[in-house]
């Protein structure tokens, strides 16, 4: 009974999490249709979708890895969950700068995330922040701590609508990598007070 019922509580969570986060991210979406320019939503949709494409392909497998093994090797999980967030955090950080480096073959529309070093930089920081989250998700479902991802996915659906309604309102002037910064400074806070 007490398996079942940790087995049950997990489930919830990630049921929960799924949830608020898809209720957050339409309240997200209708506040950046409504407050932003069609082009810039446009724009930071594109590059958010690409993101989160490029990012799940840098988790290599490791999620469903770490969710079958992490319960077998009760006092390692530290060492092997930090490897495998350097792992596919440095993928995901090559695979962006790769990505915008090839953005002229895949759309003319992104040549913009070339603009600066510095956006090119945020773009790879996202598809990196977006793997290592995306693992992170999973090693603790296999850790059976649902309670964790719930609460990091709700903080992070939180602080990028947050974040995007103080864009909104405070700068004069935002681009679509402005709607994407949200999004990525939504990831470092919820990784932030979850490392906390």
């Amino acid at each position: 009974m007490k398996t079942n019922g940790v087995l049950l509580f997990n489930s919830g969570y990630y049921i929960g999490a799924t949830a608020v986060t898809s209720g957050l991210g339409f309240v997200y979406w209708w506040v950046a249709a409504r407050w932003f320019q069609p082009q810039t939503v446009g724009f930071g949709s594109a590059t958010i979708s690409a993101m989160t494409l490029i990012g799940t392909i840098c988790i290599l497998g490791f999620g469903t890895l770490l969710v079958g093994e992490l319960p077998q090797l009760p006092g390692k999980e530290g060492s092997i969950i930090s490897a495998t967030l350097i792992i596919v955090g440095a993928t995901g950080v090559c695979a962006g700068i790769a990505f915008v480096v090839g953005t002229p073959l895949v759309s003319p529309e992104l040549q913009s995330l070339r603009a600066s070093i510095p956006d090119m930089l945020l773009f790879a920081a996202g598809v990196s922040l977006t793997a290592i989250t995306l693992v992170l998700d999973y090693a603790l479902v296999g850790l059976l701590r649902g309670d964790l991802r719930f609460w990091r996915n709700s903080l992070f659906a939180a602080a990028k609508l947050a974040a995007l309604f103080a864009v909104s309102l405070w700068l004069p002037h935002t681009t679509g990598l402005t709607i994407y910064a949200t999004w990525a400074f939504g990831n470092v806070l919820s990784l932030a007070l979850l490392a906390g």
